[in-house]
């Protein structure tokens, strides 16, 4: 493992207008209940959610903090009906918030071998496992829905493809999916990304 010393690095503080993959690498791009202080960055305590106090009965495969919030997002299996489930903690409240359709929500595909992967762009968390389509849920949104265009080789085309991707990653403006699934066939090398 690589060790880097970061010189002063809290003279800047948090930089929010530009993007992290320009900034310095003293630089912070975000930070939570922290302080800048004599050249340091001090922990500060504040309220989090606590994931598991009054959680369902489900395994947690995948948790990551929802933007511009203090509440949890996170991606479950069920034992029960063997089906994974996208849930949002906030203080001691928990509350489903997969895709719904027609009313009702939808159950995933999700796995404890095939869990769930993630990943933040522009303030939108993506979800997805090797074995659903990827989703999206946006500030001020209260469930997930399916990314525009997903499954779309052509923007202007009509033609859908039944693909699924192992990863999934935020990089500039770009989101990029690794090892996808297309038709029933892996490609582990196999790399796509949206169209922005």
């Amino acid at each position: 493992m690589t060790i880097m010393r970061l010189r002063s690095v809290g003279n800047t503080g948090v930089t929010t207008d530009i993007p992290a993959y320009d900034l310095k690498p003293s630089d912070w791009s975000w930070a939570n209940n922290v302080r800048f202080q004599a050249n340091r960055v001090q922990k500060i305590g504040g309220a989090k959610a606590s994931l598991t106090r009054a959680m369902p009965k489900q395994h947690p495969l995948g948790v990551v903090q929802r933007p511009l919030t203090e509440a949890l997002l996170y991606g479950t299996y069920n034992p029960v009906t063997k089906k994974g489930e996208l849930w949002e903690a906030s203080g001691n409240s928990h509350t489903k918030v997969s895709k719904k359709v027609s009313g009702s929500f939808v159950d995933y595909n999700a796995t404890p071998q095939y869990g769930w992967d993630y990943t933040t762009l522009s303030n939108t968390i993506i979800f997805n496992t090797r074995l659903s389509d990827s989703q999206g849920i946006k500030p001020g949104d209260a469930n997930f829905s399916d990314l525009p265009g997903w499954g779309k080789p052509n923007s202007s085309g009509s033609t859908t493809v039944d693909w699924k991707g192992n990863r999934s990653r935020a990089f500039k403006n770009y989101l990029l999916w690794r090892g996808i699934w297309e038709a029933g066939g892996e490609y582990p090398q196999l790399c796509r990304w949206s169209d922005v």
